[in-house]
């Protein structure tokens, strides 16, 4: 069984309420929210999380918004108290500043564009207090990249997140499970799973799609090799609506 986190983007307040009832109706517990340069925006989206879900485990995506660190700083001060994480924070990612952030306002800095590959995770490895891993596995090079960047990271006792890009197909949401599952416990949350929530249409005959609880069962394997899904690939080419 996996748990998936609901992602949550910057849309009007009428199209972010009805996402996010969407998640309520499924009983999703664990948030990543979208943040903007609206500061009014940022702050009716994130109240409106936790009235609709008390108790939410929220982790906000900056998007390498603000310039500075006191900037950033600034920012995140007033709400550290509603999130438990931060990602991508500086147009500038810079470990220094990044480690800066961390102790100023006690929230876990996720990284995302700052770590592409071994070697740029290499410096974060010594903070694993302070930092957050986002691994996706179309980020990192594929599966078998990812599992050596996965080990590096429980190695070192850094946390992580397996995360996923928007749009996602039920192929890359299935080759992120080995990954979450060789990090067990460091694997913080996860992201993807939404299949036909999302898509018009999947390249398998069976969308592996998160539900009640935000929870996945993925499909068995019974027999032969491969990720155990049945593809359909009929109508790619089609022009979409």
């Amino acid at each position: 069984m996996f748990q998936y986190s609901g992602v949550l983007g910057v849309d009007n307040p009428n199209t972010f309420a009805q996402k996010l009832q969407a998640h309520v109706a499924l009983e999703v517990p664990d948030y990543k929210l979208k943040w903007s340069e609206d500061a009014s925006a940022n702050c009716d989206r994130l109240a409106h999380i936790q009235s609709n879900v008390p108790g939410a485990l929220i982790r906000i995506d900056a998007n390498n918004l603000w310039g500075s660190v006191d900037d950033s700083i600034r920012a995140l001060l007033p709400i550290a108290n509603a999130i438990w994480a931060v990602e991508e924070p500086l147009a500038q990612p810079a470990l220094t500043d990044a480690l800066k952030i961390a102790n100023e306002t006690g929230l876990r800095v996720i990284l995302d564009e700052a770590v592409l590959n071994e070697n740029d995770l290499i410096p974060y490895l010594d903070f694993p207090e302070a930092f957050i891993f986002n691994l996706r596995v179309s980020k990192c090079g594929g599966v078998l990249s990812g599992l050596e960047m996965a080990r590096s990271c429980r190695k070192s006792g850094l946390p992580v997140v397996v995360g996923a890009q928007v749009g996602e197909t039920s192929i890359l949401t299935r080759a992120a499970l080995p990954i979450a599952q060789f990090l067990g416990a460091a694997c913080r949350a996860q992201e993807g799973a939404y299949g036909l929530h999302l898509l018009q249409r999947d390249v398998v005959s069976h969308s592996m799609q998160f539900g009640r609880g935000g929870r996945l069962l993925p499909p068995p394997i019974f027999h032969g090799f491969g990720w155990g899904l049945d593809c359909n690939l009929n109508g790619l080419d089609e022009p979409r609506a």
